[in-house]
């Protein structure tokens, strides 16, 4: 898990107010199964959403391989 950490944003020349950072660290070995967790709801919901191309009969509206996605 994260140390704490606060960070801020800038947009051109104005600053944010302090907030905290939550979540893996990058690498964390946890990370990619929190991925995919997370991106198979998101394909699931996407599968319920009348979108997308007709092939041989099958409805395909999202293309899903590791950590890319294609939405149709």
């Amino acid at each position: 898990m994260r140390k704490k950490t606060r960070s801020v944003v800038r947009i051109e020349r104005t600053l944010s107010s302090f907030f905290k950072i939550t979540g893996l660290e990058q690498g964390d070995p946890l990370s990619p199964i929190l991925f995919s967790l997370a991106l198979q709801k998101v394909i699931q919901s996407i599968k319920v959403v009348p979108s997308g191309i007709n092939i041989s009969k099958e409805q395909l509206n999202a293309l899903a391989f590791a950590d890319d996605i294609v939405l149709i």
